[in-house]
């Protein structure tokens, strides 16, 4: 139960330790919680110590909140209820209770009282003791410990420490045995007194042994004696001829002991016996016995060489010319054959004759700039007075400059080609009219043949070309000497389809278009001579296709063109359908397709291309029409060149042949076949395969040119 107790108007709140409601100190609203929590049902009616401990200010708070919430008349005080029962009662207050802020007090209660301490004492407790001076007044407290010796603590209390429990107890040393290990057994340490001394033998200065445990002494002498002070030992003399013995012409003689010790040494100088040294070859010991000079004897460097029986002579220097084998007239001493072999004396006209001497034959030549040196030239170097000293910077056996005799070509071995090649990765430069190409090397063109009648190249390489080649690109070609290596490769791309970069440019030398500035991987400027042109199709790939029939026409391209020796090529282009109307006034492709038409290239614009296209006309209309076609250069929806075809009913087919001729182009192009009706009401039928069928009757778009 909770019990409130009121004296002289105030009241003072007490409780038991039963329950434990908050943390410490607990705030107003916790002591609220506490209050209406446990008050009334906590079987011993008590609150938790907490509430004790709390500050003044949240205990009044939390007093006049249970009075506002529960509804307690002004001056009473709230009570429990008692077990199981929720709630508060009220009591009657006899004195009124003041709330200011934080501050409860009691205007009515009066002062309180007074008190002094009357004196101070100190109890005998956990390890402690102590005494008072002035225990009434002003105590002096002294402090000491009850626990003798060693003290140990326990957090609340000291008391004496317990030898072998709280810390080692006092080690006794015992020397028991005169073996065996050290033991330590409780608080026992014992180490056996160790035997193996003796008294020490001889007498002093003498070196000290132990003979089975007996020691003994003695004293170094003979070859050696010893200093037992230091320890040095020093050796007896036993030859007191010391110094350096032997050189190269003394030999040395030493004496031995016994012991090994040498006894004397000498030295005296060396007389060998040639017959006593071994080891010689045969007639070596006798040579050496015989004088320089003299028959028998070794020849020397600077000695007589005297008159051998024969010998063979490896770098001898110094023979005179006299002592040769008299030759006979107007004759070499050579090796004249193919292997190695003594040398025979040889005259011109005994050797073998060659008819046709090759350009780089060499000859001896006698060299009167040079005070008649002999020197040697090559069969092509050599001229004859009164004749021509050069050609075009040349001398000896020559080879005129001639225009490049190869074409390009997608076909190997195939000049010319006469079938479709397309979708190519390899073009080749193949002999045509000849097998040279003249390649310029800064001062003279120099005609070079074509390695093997034809060089080629992937279209892919990166290795003698700048790239490999792009889609849809349009690419000149050159021929060039690289270090020996006659290569056809590659310039950059065109800027566009018609027209070149200043990285492609050609220049023009003695008549020969060469390229105008360096290739990357490639020849130097003007190391390449200029061959040709390609384009490639969107898939880097080179082409050269015929046009052919099928319906909506089978499209030619001829993406390759030859500089030089250039041929004549014709295609045409026919449309297999069977017939197709057209109502509009116009122009469009042929049967709205872009297949019958004819691309080229050309690198140069130098010659003119000749067109024609062939189609039968008729009017669907009952009144007739008129039906127009012609052909376009890189158009559709125009004419260059038409034809008319006119009726004057329905059913009536007129054929209609528009022809021209275009002036030279550089570059992509492509002539496309277009038509146009006059809009009549029943429409206009078209058709290059309209009559019998027979082969005159198919015409179609024909293009010749030259490539």
């Amino acid at each position: 139960m909770i019990r409130f107790f009121f004296i002289a108007a105030c009241f003072i709140l007490w409780a038991n330790s039963a329950n434990a409601g908050c943390a410490v100190p607990c705030t107003q609203n916790q002591l609220l919680t506490e209050i209406n929590t446990n008050w009334a049902d906590n079987t011993t009616g008590n609150i938790t110590p907490a509430l004790l401990r709390a500050p003044v200010s949240d205990i009044v708070n939390t007093y006049f909140s249970l009075l506002s919430q529960y509804q307690l008349p002004v001056n009473t005080i709230a009570v429990g209820k008692g077990v199981g029962v929720n709630g508060l009662n009220s009591a009657t207050v006899t004195a009124p209770l003041v709330l200011s802020g934080s501050t409860l007090s009691c205007p009515t209660c009066g002062t309180g009282g007074s008190g002094t301490v009357t004196s101070a004492s100190v109890v005998t407790a956990n390890g402690f003791a102590g005494s008072v001076a002035t225990a009434t007044t002003t105590p002096a407290i002294t402090l000491n410990t009850t626990v003798t010796g060693i003290t140990k603590g326990n957090g609340t209390a000291l008391s004496a420490a317990v030898a072998g429990t709280d810390y080692q107890s006092p080690i006794s040393l015992t020397t028991t045995g005169t073996s065996g290990a050290a033991t330590f057994i409780g608080n026992t340490l014992n180490i056996p007194q160790y035997s193996g001394g003796g008294t020490p033998g001889g007498s002093s200065g003498q070196i000290q042994y132990n003979n089975s445990g007996a020691f003994g002494g003695f004293t170094l002498s003979g070859d050696a004696t010893a200093n037992t002070s230091t320890g040095a030992l020093t050796l007896a003399t036993v030859n007191a001829n010391v110094g350096s013995f032997g050189s190269s012409t003394q030999c040395t003689a030493f004496t031995t002991n016994a012991k090994g010790l040498i006894t004397a040494a000498s030295q005296t100088t060396c007389t060998p016996a040639i017959a006593n040294i071994t080891g010689l070859g045969t007639g070596v010991s006798t040579a050496l016995a015989v004088n320089v000079g003299s028959a028998g004897s070794f020849v020397t460097n600077g000695g007589a060489l005297g008159t051998p029986a024969s010998a063979t002579l490896t770098n001898a220097t110094g023979l005179p010319l006299s002592g040769l084998n008299a030759q006979a007239a107007w004759s070499f001493v050579v090796n004249n054959t193919s292997g190695s072999a003594a040398p025979t004396a040889v005259d011109i006209g005994s050797l073998t004759s060659k008819a046709s001497p090759a350009a780089t034959d060499l000859v001896i030549i006698s060299d009167q700039a040079a005070s008649g040196a002999l020197k040697r030239a090559t069969v092509s170097s050599i001229s004859s007075g009164g004749s021509v000293a050069s050609v075009n910077g040349q001398t000896g056996a020559i080879t005129l400059p001639v225009l490049p005799q190869g074409r390009l070509t997608l076909q190997t071995a195939t000049p010319v080609m006469t079938t479709t090649q397309s979708a190519k990765t390899t073009i080749y430069y193949t002999a045509y009219q000849g097998n040279q190409v003249p390649i310029y090397d800064g001062t003279n063109f120099v005609s070079t043949p074509i390695t093997g009648g034809e060089i080629s190249v992937a279209t892919t390489d990166t290795t003698k070309s700048p790239a490999a080649i792009g889609a849809s690109k349009v690419n000149d070609w050159f021929v060039w000497n690289d270090s020996g290596t006659i290569r056809i490769g590659h310039g950059p791309d065109w800027t566009s389809d018609t027209a070149r970069s200043a990285g492609t440019a050609l220049v023009m030398v003695n008549g020969i278009l060469l390229n105008n500035a360096s290739i990357t991987n490639g020849p130097a400027a003007s190391r390449g001579t200029y061959v040709g042109t390609t384009r490639s199709n969107g898939s880097s790939q080179l082409d050269w296709i015929y046009g052919g029939p099928s319906a909506g026409g089978t499209a030619g391209f001829f993406g390759v063109w030859n500089m030089y020796n250039r041929t004549m090529v014709g295609t045409t282009v026919i449309d297999t359908s069977a017939g197709w109307s057209m109502t509009s006034t116009t122009p469009r492709s042929v049967n709205a397709s872009n297949g019958n038409r004819v691309t080229f290239i050309s690198g140069l614009a130098e010659e003119s291309i000749f067109a024609s296209y062939t189609n039968m006309f008729g009017s669907m209309n009952a009144g007739g029409g008129v039906g127009r076609v012609g052909f376009a250069l890189d158009a559709t929806a125009s004419f260059d060149f038409q034809g008319y075809a006119v009726t004057n009913s329905s059913g009536i087919q007129v054929g209609q042949h528009p022809s021209g001729t275009y002036v030279p182009q550089l570059g992509v192009h492509f002539i496309q076949a277009v038509e146009c009706s006059d809009g009549s009401a029943g429409g206009t039928n078209f058709a290059t395969g309209a009559g019998s069928g027979s082969a005159g009757g198919q015409q179609g778009l024909k293009v010749m040119l030259r490539m």
